[in-house]
């Protein structure tokens, strides 16, 4: 009896383990998605693909299938990488722009998909906008979100992100298939420095963030293929909405539904076996990336959602891996939004149908282009169009739907802000930088011509001006420069941390005190300068963070009193503190 049982219980178990196949036999996913990869960002027949440093994204043009029109659901970065992760677009899964919105835990996620099926999961944030509070965690054994803040260090490079996840597919998936989701946030940082693998410097430029991603492209790239990863593993590389605009482009690109705000870089390189012939071609239907996250879902033979729109019921793109000739309609309905401007100021999610060559802007006075006739979407058809009117049936079918109502244009302020950051600061600021830009350039004539309703400003430049001005009545102003005679003690109602370190540096008597305060100043003082420049780059990225909005600040009293004379020696110590630390505004 006793052996018999036993012969039961191990061919039950061999029964058992040949319901699924060997964890080392099934492929794993890779996701590199990368913020602002537009469709005219890399091209397989351009210059740059004969240099070193593009080996990374040559290897896809020449393994992989390239899908030329890909279309993102959302310019916001954290909607379309939750469509991604449920195959849903942001109308159903609820997340819509980068801000504090949410994916909701009633949603199972290709991670944890992946994870009921025994695939390891990772995800790795390069930084804003894609962060925890996002629930885009969920399923994921490591979401990694932490990067080290500091002044001129806010992201986390691709090389970084690339080294951390090799060495935990080495190191932690123990031969398991994976599940790992990379996002890079690089190409948001022109205005910030990168060196080469040989040490060299950059310039400050798009391209140059360009190359940073596409030489640490190279060394992932390498890897998985000195690891024998590469054809064990489906690889999607990806773009997930576009930061360029065009020259005759009026929007900023987060409110664009054009082609040069959602058309992205997409290519998909199919897992294969040892020997098998490379796959390599290009698919020129439209497609959305809601398609993409449909068919990770049948990569991992899992069940995707359904649309709440039957007419925009995604398609698995696996067909198109197989053949070129892919199996889906033609004609279908690929639809794309923007909640960007609902998020700065409640004015309503803005989306589009694309169908064949038409794109439809649903704005209250709707856009149509022809891309046949008008690549550039530059010239919109009346909505009279003989053309349009015979073609336009499925398009006004789904978007006369109550859950798209029409879009009202947003009002002049943001847009009038992002257009002089656009500036680089170089232009004529707006009156909220005005001040800022007068005193950096000590033009105290300006200064004082602005100061209207700001006491501090009006004193600090007439007494740049030799003018016999006296001390306003501000607690902080007070504080660091006291007015002989007065009793009163400011400590208590000056509110600024960096004016009373900056008072408990001045009144120090030992060496030791006088350190500890310079310290204690400089690093507030270095962290309010960061948040600043936070603030400036959210402008430059047309305000696609979630971070306040009113940085950069107007000059504040501190800022106003270090240009006396009589401070100049803490002046001197804090500017070079800065500079150090290049941080400047």
């Amino acid at each position: 009896m006793r052996l018999g049982t036993w012969s039961a219980l191990t061919i039950t178990s061999l029964l058992l383990a040949g319901c699924e196949l060997p964890k080392e036999s099934r492929s794993s996913v890779l996701v590199v998605a990368v913020e602002g990869l537009n469709f005219e960002t890399l091209s397989c027949d351009s210059e740059e693909m004969d240099s070193a440093s593009y080996d990374g994204v040559r290897v896809f043009c020449d393994e992989a299938v390239r899908f030329t029109h890909a279309f993102s659901p959302s310019t916001m970065a954290q909607a379309t990488m939750a469509s991604l992760l449920t195959g849903l677009y942001p109308f159903d899964h609820g997340v819509r722009h980068n801000g504090a919105d949410f994916l909701s835990a009633r949603f199972k996620t290709l991670a944890e998909g992946a994870l009921s099926k025994n695939y390891r999961t990772l995800f790795i944030s390069g930084g804003s906008p894609l962060w925890r509070k996002s629930g885009l965690a969920q399923g994921f054994e490591i979401f990694d979100d932490s990067i080290d803040v500091q002044p001129g260090t806010y992201y986390k490079p691709a090389k970084d992100i690339f080294k951390t996840a090799m060495n935990w597919i080495d190191t932690q998936t123990e031969g398991a298939p994976f599940l790992s989701v990379l996002y890079l946030s690089d190409l948001q940082f022109s205005q910030i420095a990168t060196r080469t693998d040989d040490g060299e410097l950059r310039e400050k430029s798009s391209a140059a963030q360009l190359e940073e991603v596409t030489e640490a492209l190279t060394g992932l790239t390498r890897w998985l293929k000195a690891k024998k990863q590469w054809n064990k593993t489906n690889i999607v590389l990806v773009g997930l909405n576009s930061i360029q605009r065009r020259e005759n482009d009026r929007e900023p690109a987060p409110l664009s539904l054009k082609s040069s705000g959602v058309q992205v870089s997409l290519f998909i390189k199919p897992a294969r076996r040892e020997g098998d012939n490379v796959i390599q071609w290009a698919i020129d239907r439209n497609i959305s990336l809601v398609d993409v996250g449909k068919t990770m879902f049948e990569w991992l033979g899992l069940e995707p959602p359904r649309c709440s729109v039957p007419a925009l019921e995604p398609e698995s793109l696996v067909s198109a891996l197989k053949k070129s000739e892919p199996e889906w309609e033609k004609d279908r309905l690929i639809f794309s939004e923007t909640a960007w401007p609902d998020w700065l100021e409640g004015s309503g999610v803005r989306v589009s149908l694309r169908q064949n060559q038409f794109l439809y802007i649903h704005d209250q006075k709707p856009l149509i282009y022809n891309m046949l006739t008008d690549r550039m979407e530059a010239i919109p058809l009346k909505v009279n169009d003989p053309l349009w009117i015979s073609l336009n049936a499925d398009v006004l079918k789904v978007i006369h739907q109550p859950k798209f109502p029409p879009w009202k244009p947003m009002g002049s302020h943001w847009l009038e802000e992002i257009a002089v950051a656009r500036g680089m600061w170089h232009a004529p600021p707006s009156m909220r930088w005005a001040l800022r830009d007068a005193v950096r350039k000590r033009d105290w004539k300006v200064v004082k011509r602005l100061s209207l309703g700001d006491p501090v400003a009006a004193f600090v430049a007439g007494r740049q001006l030799g003018e016999n001005t006296p001390a306003p009545r501000q607690p902080c102003v007070r504080l660091i420069l006291p007015v002989k005679g007065d009793k009163k003690s400011y400590d208590a109602e000056c509110d600024d941390e960096r004016a009373l370190a900056l008072h408990a540096w001045q009144n120090a008597r030992s060496d030791e005190e006088k350190q500890n305060a310079q310290d204690k100043f400089l690093r507030l003082h270095a962290l309010f300068w960061m948040d600043q420049e936070i603030g400036r780059l959210n402008f430059l990225n047309e305000l696609r963070w979630d971070v306040d909005r009113e940085w950069p600040l107007p000059p504040q009293p501190l800022d106003l009193l270090l240009t006396l004379k009589e401070l100049e020696p803490f002046e001197k110590k804090a500017s070079g503190f800065l500079r150090a630390k290049n941080l400047s505004l």
